[in-house]
């Protein structure tokens, strides 16, 4: 038997972004965009 276990990591660049509220709002864009594939497991750096 094989037992399958879908995950998502999300690759998320800080610098990229001025503030943190800006850079939450792409954390949960990429969120609802990984969300998307139905994984069982959802990866986030730190």
């Amino acid at each position: 038997m094989v037992n399958k276990l879908k995950v998502t990591c999300l690759q998320v660049s800080a610098r990229e972004y001025k503030d943190r509220y800006e850079n939450k709002e792409n954390i949960l864009r990429m969120i609802d965009k990984a969300a998307d594939v139905h994984p069982q497991l959802m990866v986030l750096p730190e």
